[in-house]
Parts: structure tokens; C-alpha cells; sequence
């Protein structure tokens, strides 16, 4: 018998924020994946229908009292039960200690229980108030009380595994949170916006405007717009009237050049991102993979300049979707915004390098897919979607081509057709879109096939390339004594002699993600490559520096995950 899926969340639509989003947005993926889904929240009394879901509702949901009718109306929903909540440990009232509602859930042992951590625990810090001290305390109790009896674990960035006892900690899995806009918009759309805008490069900015990051936001586009009167600022998100219209009592002579656009729907939200030059997001932790503003502008394309912090998974570095400043100062964001407004190829190749890694890193996708592995049941494509995809990747329309290749990504049961597709075809695109497919499908039988592409000359750069990030993905799963790392890496050293800045740019990545310190030399070597890749963001040397950032924190997951 078939398990219903019972959400139980902080916030769920009509009320704002991003795990209100993220919660829709998994229980419409799940409803689409033919499973019954219900959610539970907080809100006005009721129960109601979201296009298929099944959502309830009532005042103080998740307080002792609550909890009382919760266990009542859960036990009268017909079993087998899939409970999966969505946890920030603020969301539950009671000052972010309801430390009676996470018993409750570790005692529903009649039912499977799975855990999605957006946030884990209260920062702890020696020089903080008591009060802080004690709730950092209450938040670490809460989350391992929580885990008892939990069989899975989801996390939205890998630093909250930590908090996890063992095993639960080493068998959490990844799932970044994904963009709560559509991906698709209409051109009109853009189009229009800009027309209200009027001419002058627009920079955006996507949040809440919460003092820690409204601070460095306004240290920075003041300056900006101060250089270049033709400049304007497009501030989108809950509370950004009422700080633009405070930033503009400050500086009145800019007040002309800054748009507030509070409360638009994901659409048009998503329509007006898109109307921007590049978007500037400062975050004071980082920017990870829990930044749904982030993940906003990566799933649209757009050039975004943000920063590095404590909480930023080493993939930013490695795989450079965004220009990314070491630290939240606003000199070094100030520098790189206006590097990207002063080139404008560069910030192209920028946003489409961006759309490429949100699908294959952080789509809706791969999140539904860890959901429905976990019960069984089979991810792939529909056979009609499979069968249109393999048709157009085929064909001569490069945009349905590379659509059909960003679908296939996602149904390894094509790997064996992809690859007699590719045996005789001779087009470059076509082949580079086949090999896109097959590098996301993470099949290491491949390993030996990606090798021998990367390793003929008379193969264009752009499929040696895609070899060499296929190896860049896949190397964290092949032993570093191993006969078929050995190979790997001999040929990625002989592509950093090719004449093409483009593979030099492609083998230093790759070298990277390797975690082998002994190649650290080679890459201080490449530092002294200044030459500009055209298909790519910077030059060899850029990639090199990130590069060799990267391999350290790949052999430290490495030792973690014991495999030398």
C-alpha cells in the first residue's frame, strides 16, 4: 500500500517566506509524482485544497494543546503514515523552544519520519548573552531529540549535518534549496519592465533587507549609482519599499534612480530580476545553498555578484556560478559589480553558466528525487517525455536540443541510447549535448569513454571540455591510488599544454575537485596563465586560484567520506 505524505510546516502559502515556498513547492512536485499529499500548519481554522493538496489549518497547531488534536486528526488519516517535517526551530513557537512539539514527533513511531533541516541550531558564541547561550542550547537538544527514530535526513546546506548524531550525520542527505520563481519568463514580460524602468543598466537585489545584509547592500549601490548617473537600483522582496524610501531620505539626488517592487507575485518577481544587468546579493554567513534569493537569480541566468562566508559550500569556488568576493566587505563587492557592468560578454557567459549549474546542482529535481527513491518508486521521464526528449536532442533546433539534454539529465535509463546516439554522431553541438546528459548521470562505466575524449586533439574544446567536467564530478567517487585516477589526472595535465584557453581553463577545474594535494604545484604553476577564456568567467589564472581553494576542501571530504 501506497504511504500518503503528511507535511508538517512552520508556514505554508498565502503566508510569506522561503520554507513557506519550498514547502508548496515540494508538495506539488510530490502530488505530481502521483502521491497523496496533506500538509499541517499553523494559520486561520480550516481545511482547504491547493490545487490537490490537502492542507490544515488551525491557531497554535504545534503547541502542547495542539499537538493533542494533531495526534487525533493524524491517527483518523488512513495508514501507512510518511511524516516529513520541515524544521527551523523558530517556526514552531514557543520562542524557538517547543521542545514538547519535537518529543511528539520522535514518540510517532507508528509512523515513517523523515527530517528536512533548513536551519539546525541557534548560533553558539562564549561572548553571547546568557539568554542566546541558553537557546543555543535548547535548539542542539531539540534537533537530537528530533533525530531519534528518523529514517532519513535531508539538509539544506552540509553544515548543519554536523549537529546530527551518528549515523544519521554521515547518511544525511544534501538538498539545496531551489528557486521559488518559475524559471521560465515570457520576454513581453521583460520586456515591458524595462520599458517602465526607462533606459540605464539596472542592478537587483532580491531579500528581506534585514539590517545584517541591508548595511553592506547600501555601502555598496550608493557608491554605485554615484558613478554613473544613468545607473538604477531594482529592489524586489518583502520590505523593500519602505527601505528604499528611507534610503532615498538619505540620499535624495539618487531617490529618481531606486524602484521598489514589494509584494509582486514569483512571476513578475521573476520577470524583473530578468529586466537587470546582474543582481547584487550580499549575505553575512555566505552565500549557500539555503538562499532561496540566491538560487532565485541562478535558476533565471542572471550574473550575480554575492560573497563568500562560513556557511558556503566549497561548490562555489569550484564551480564559479556566481563572481564571488572572499568576504562581505563592500570595497570587494563594489569592484566586482563594476567589473561585470564594464563587461558585458563576461557577464553573459556568467548567467549561462549559472542556469547550467542550478540544474544540474540544485533543481527541484534532485530534491523529488531523493523524496521518491526513498520510497521506491521510479524518478524517470514518462515514456511520451522520454521519447520527445531523445528526439529533440537529435534534431536542429539547438535550443530544444539542449532542453531535451538538460531533461535526460535526470533519467539515467537513457545512458545506454544516449551512448549509441553519440557513436555516430559527428555534429559538435549535438555531441557536446549528449555528453552534457550522460556527465549528469554520474555513471562511472563512462569514466574510461570521458578519458578518451579529453585526451584526443583532433576533438574540439568544447566536447574535450565537457569530458573534463565530467571527471570533475566524478572524481570524489574513485580512489586517488586507483589505476583509473592515475590516468584522469595524466590527461588533464597534458591539457593544460593546449593551445585552447578554454581546456587549460576546463583540466584546471577538474584538477581542482580532485582533493590530491600533490597537484597543488601545478596549479600555483597556472596562476601565472592570465589568458581569458572566452566560453567561461575570468581567466585560467582565476580558475586556477579558485581551483586551488577547491582541492583542499575536496581532500578534507575526502578523509570524512574514507575514500583516500
Amino acid at each position: 500500500m501506497s504511504r500518503a505524505w503528511h507535511l508538517l510546516t512552520g508556514e505554508y502559502p498565502p503566508a510569506p517566506g522561503g520554507v513557506s515556498d519550498h514547502s508548496r513547492s515540494i508538495a506539488h512536485a510530490l502530488l505530481k509524482e502521483g502521491e497523496t499529499v496533506h500538509v499541517w500548519t499553523s494559520g486561520a481554522e480550516g481545511v482547504t485544497d491547493d490545487q490537490g493538496v490537502t492542507v490544515h489549518r488551525w491557531p497554535g497547531i504545534f503547541t502542547p494543546k495542539g499537538l493533542v488534536r494533531l495526534t487525533r486528526e493524524l491517527d483518523a488519516m488512513p495508514g501507512p503514515r510518511r511524516l516529513l517535517l520541515q524544521y527551523v526551530p523558530h517556526a514552531f513557537g514557543m520562542k524557538a523552544m517547543n521542545v514538547p512539539f519535537c518529543a511528539w514527533f520522535a514518540a510517532r513511531r507508528q509512523d515513517e519520519r523523515e527530517l528536512f533541516i533548513h536551519e539546525a541550531v541557534y548560533p553558539w558564541s562564549p561572548r553571547a548573552p546568557w539568554k542566546h547561550q541558553v537557546l543555543a542550547g535548547v535548539t542542539r537538544v531539540m534537533l537530537r531529540t528530533l533525530a531519534l527514530g528518523v529514517e532519513r535526513a535531508y539538509v539544506s546546506i552540509p553544515a548543519w549535518a554536523d549537529h546530527l548524531p551518528e549515523p544519521l550525520r554521515s547518511q544525511a542527505l544534501w538538498c539545496p534549496i531551489p528557486s521559488p520563481l518559475p524559471l521560465d519568463v515570457p520576454a513581453e514580460a521583460v520586456s515591458a519592465v524595462r520599458e517602465a524602468l526607462g533606459g540605464g543598466p539596472t542592478v537587483a537585489h532580491f531579500g528581506t533587507y534585514g539590517g545584517a545584509i541591508a548595511g553592506v547592500l547600501e555601502a555598496v549601490l550608493v557608491p554605485l549609482l554615484q558613478r554613473d548617473e544613468r545607473r538604477q537600483a531594482l529592489l524586489l522582496g518583502r520590505g523593500s519599499q519602505g527601505w528604499c524610501e528611507a534610503l532615498a531620505r538619505k540620499h535624495p539626488a539618487m531617490g529618481r534612480r531606486l524602484h521598489a517592487r514589494d509584494g509582486l507575485a514569483p512571476e513578475a518577481v521573476a520577470a524583473h530580476l530578468r529586466a537587470a544587468e546582474l543582481m547584487l546579493q550580499p549575505y553575512p554567513d555566505g552565500i549557500s545553498a539555503r538562499r532561496s534569493s540566491a538560487m532565485a537569480g541562478l535558476g533565471l541566468g542572471m550574473p550575480i555578484v554575492t560573497n563568500n562566508g562560513h556557511l558556503s559550500e566549497p561548490l562555489w569556488r569550484g564551480l564559479c556560478p556566481v563572481q564571488l568576493a572572499d568576504d562581505a566587505s563592500p570595497a570587494a563587492l563594489l569592484a566586482l559589480t563594476e567589473h561585470l557592468l564594464a563587461h558585458e560578454e563576461e557577464r553573459r557567459a556568467l548567467g549561462k553558466h549559472a542556469a547550467r549549474v542550478y540544474r544540474g546542482h540544485f533543481a527541484l529535481e534532485h530534491t523529488v528525487g531523493h523524496l521518491m527513491r526513498r520510497t521506491g518508486r521510479d524518478t524517470s521521464l514518462t515514456p511520451e517525455q522520454r521519447d520527445a526528449a531523445l528526439k529533440a536532442i537529435l534534431g536542429d533546433d539547438r535550443t530544444a536540443m539542449y532542453k531535451a539534454s538538460n531533461l535526460l539529465c535526470y533519467d539515467k535509463s537513457t545512458t545506454s541510447t544516449l551512448l549509441r546516439f553519440l557513436e555516430g554522431e559527428t555534429r559538435v553541438e549535438t555531441r557536446h549535448a549528449l555528453l552534457y546528459a550522460l556527465t549528469w548521470h554520474g555513471d562511472l562505466a563512462q569514466w574510461d569513454l570521458m578519458v578518451g575524449l579529453l585526451k584526443d586533439v583532433q576533438e574540439t574544446p568544447l566536447i574535450r571540455g565537457q569530458a573534463a567536467e565530467y571527471l570533475s564530478y566524478n572524481f570524489a567517487k574513485v580512489r586517488t591510488d586507483s589505476p583509473e585516477f592515475d590516468v584522469a589526472v595524466k590527461a588533464l595535465l597534458d591539457a593544460l599544454k593546449d593551445p585552447s584557453p578554454d581546456m587549460r581553463y576546463c583540466a584546471v577545474n577538474a584538477l581542482g575537485t580532485t582533493g590530491h594535494l600533490p597537484l597543488i604545484p601545478v596549479l600555483e604553476e597556472m596562476r601565472k596563465d592570465t589568458t581569458p577564456a572566452p566560453r567561461w568567467v575570468g581567466t585560467v589564472s582565476d580558475e586556477a586560484s579558485r581551483a586551488l581553494e577547491w582541492i583542499v576542501g575536496e581532500h578534507e571530504m575526502r578523509i570524512k567520506n574514507g575514500i583516500p
